[in-house]
């Protein structure tokens, strides 16, 4: 099973997109922000990741860049 990681701050959307892929056959993890979502990925190890750029902490470019 595919796994992916949703980061996004807002609760709506990470919940509706997870319940949307975990219906499809996917493994739904979420984040709230960049930092939570670094973690997120050493624990899980995501295939995917699908990520917001506005963040709170470290948002989704300054997650990207390092």
């Amino acid at each position: 099973m595919k796994k992916v990681l949703i980061v996004d701050d807002e609760k709506d959307i990470v919940e509706s997109v997870g319940s949307f892929l975990t219906k499809q056959g996917f493994s739904a993890f979420s984040a709230l922000d960049g930092e939570e979502a670094k973690a997120k990925i050493v624990e899980v190890n995501p295939d995917i990741i699908l990520l917001d750029l506005i963040l709170p902490k470290a948002n989704g470019l300054k997650f990207l860049s390092g």
